[in-house]
């Protein structure tokens, strides 16, 4: 017999919103919401590379378990410039530094 669930409640965007209301809970997810952005770019481009998490490890001057955990998001903090740094220059990429106005929320 099929059942049919239909969700009661607000939707996930609707949540969220309610959420990030919430100082601590905003900046949170804005630092998780950086890490996973890092994260796709160090992946992304070391396998367009294609390079193993170990070769990049040894060209960057990083330990292969610094690379993982910036890959996998596991790191407690936001990877440094300098890490990135280190990460992007041996691949043949400049990365740079942007400060925006913030918009003011509605």
């Amino acid at each position: 017999m099929k059942v049919n669930k239909k969700h009661v409640g607000p939707s996930i965007d609707e949540h969220l919103k309610e959420c990030m209301k919430d100082p601590v809970f905003a900046e949170g997810f804005r630092q998780e919401k950086i890490k996973y952005e890092i994260a796709g770019k160090v992946k992304a481009y070391r396998k367009k590379a294609g390079l193993t998490q170990k070769q990049l490890a040894d060209i960057s001057g990083l330990k292969q378990s610094a690379i993982a955990r910036i890959e996998n998001r596991e790191s407690k903090t936001i990877p440094s410039f300098e890490s990135l740094r280190k990460i992007f220059m041996p691949l043949g990429y400049n990365i740079s530094f942007n400060v925006h106005k913030q918009k003011k929320a509605a």
